[in-house]
């Protein structure tokens, strides 16, 4: 889906039916090593947030957070980079 509409930024849960969410990481990061990738999790498990860390993702919010957490993250991914959809949504 990535490859597909190249967006300038994912959010993502780990927990997703058919493919978890370091799967889609890991897939998004060989297209694009630099993509803005946002990570939802309520995991406790130290393996999995482990490879999830090595990955790399741009931010990565535990749950449960409150919705203006989110809006913070992506507040501050707009004033770092030039998103101008993001900017809009946001003002």
């Amino acid at each position: 889906m990535y490859a597909e509409y190249t967006p300038d930024f994912v959010i993502m849960d780990i927990a997703m039916p058919t493919y978890d969410g370091i799967y889609g990481l890991e897939n998004i990061r060989k297209l694009n090593p630099n993509a803005t990738v946002i990570i939802l999790t309520g995991n406790s498990d130290k393996a999995i947030n482990q490879k999830i860390i090595q990955l790399s993702p741009t931010r990565i919010l535990e749950k449960p957070y409150p919705v203006e957490k989110l809006v913070s993250v992506l507040k501050s991914i707009k004033n770092s980079t030039s998103y101008p959809d993001v900017m809009r949504i946001l003002s």
